[in-house]
């Protein structure tokens, strides 16, 4: 990340949280730990493009790369970020602070490592309750970590993966790299692009919050369940704010934050889409407080996660 980034990203939460005091300590303390990965991932190194193979077919099929690489390419950088993070984790999450040094140790032991990162890369959910109940902590909180730790892991990767020429016509609702699920949506206007019809409401966009990419998607359609009935669909914002707002699907419940870049000038855009989802979590509040779950797999859109 540039200094001009932490600079914009940092200028965003300080705007937010004059805005929002209420949630002031709250964001302050999420957005140290997204600098934090950050500064990993640029420590981490991965081998050379051309060890990662694929086929044509799997991936266009709906398979995301990162889910095909053999687990021990991710095992060492895995627990360096785990190395670098746990004891900062652990001052930043003082109520998770004994549960981390717990699993910093048990990170030696190969298999169980091999068992979180089948848990983060591959969402084997069998894999996160059996690594869980060997060292009784909730798979909840064992899925925060693994994933905070796993983070820094994909955006270092990212670069050699999102090279694979198919990528960019990607438009599952679901990160071609590293599989997780968006955190934040945003309408655009790309006008270079001879081959999509330019819009002025502007083309969807996903980002996500786990390697970091931001792909095209498919504007009207619930990135949670693909469902196009205008009915279902529901948009709520604040007032002073109509260009943040989220979506939500009554088929499914489920909801995103989304924002409206359509209006802005084209250099204008977001230096750090982490730091914009963050600068949402009154959104969040919001459309919780309406019934709807979130999609995004942000450990600060979890509810049963802010308690902690």
């Amino acid at each position: 990340m540039t200094d001009q980034q932490r600079g914009v990203c940092a200028e965003r939460l300080a705007d937010f949280k004059k805005g929002h005091p209420e949630f002031d300590e709250f964001v302050a303390r999420w957005a140290d730990l997204l600098m934090l990965q950050k500064e990993v991932r640029d420590e981490l190194r991965f081998p050379d493009a051309q060890v990662f193979a694929w086929t044509e077919e799997e991936f266009i099929g709906g398979v995301p790369l990162a889910t095909k690489l053999p687990a021990q390419l991710f095992m060492e950088p895995f627990r360096a970020s785990a190395a670098r993070m746990g004891n900062q984790m652990a001052a930043m999450f003082p109520p998770l602070g004994e549960n981390i040094s717990r699993l910093q140790k048990r990170l030696e032991d190969d298999a169980w490592c091999a068992q979180c990162l089948a848990a983060v890369v591959n969402g084997d959910a069998a894999a996160l309750a059996a690594a869980a109940s060997s060292v009784d902590i909730s798979p909840e909180i064992l899925l925060f970590y693994a994933r905070a730790v796993y983070s820094p892991c994909a955006k270092a990767l990212r670069p050699l993966l999102e090279e694979h020429p198919s990528v960019v016509l990607w438009r599952k609702r679901y990160c071609p790299i590293c599989g997780s699920d968006p955190d934040l949506e945003t309408l655009e206007i790309h006008a270079d692009e001879a081959d999509f019809v330019v819009s002025k409401s502007g083309q969807a966009w996903l980002h996500c919050p786990q390697c970091g990419l931001h792909w095209r998607f498919s504007r009207a359609v619930c990135p949670s369940c693909g469902t196009q009935e205008n009915s279902k669909l529901t948009r709520y914002s604040l007032a002073e704010n109509p260009q943040e707002f989220i979506y939500a699907c009554d088929a499914c419940n489920h909801y995103l934050p989304c924002i409206d870049l359509a209006d802005r000038p084209a250099t204008d855009s977001l230096a750090d889409m982490d730091c914009a989802s963050l600068s949402m979590v009154h959104l969040d509040a919001v459309a919780q407080a309406k019934g709807y779950e979130p999609l995004s797999p942000a450990a600060w859109a979890l509810v049963q996660l802010l308690d902690h």
